[in-house]
């Protein structure tokens, strides 16, 4: 994921965030539930973003011992 869709990836989060308030806030527990569920998927989009940033980070550096 490039930097640009990692931020896309949070700037939706954050707006699925004020979705799941304003629909707790009106009583719609169910669709907050739901918005809830899409907001656990953007921090698990961001997540493995990070995971595999790391990841790239150590294969592409100098390599452990001898082969």
């Amino acid at each position: 994921m490039t930097d640009d869709r990692r931020n896309v990836a949070i700037a939706i989060r954050s707006c699925l965030v004020e979705l799941e308030r304003r629909a707790n806030r009106t009583g719609l527990g169910d669709l907050a539930h739901f918005i809830g569920l899409a907001v656990l998927a953007a921090d698990d989009a961001v997540a493995a973003n990070a995971m595999n940033e790391a990841i790239v980070r150590v294969l592409n550096g100098n390599p452990a011992g001898h082969c």
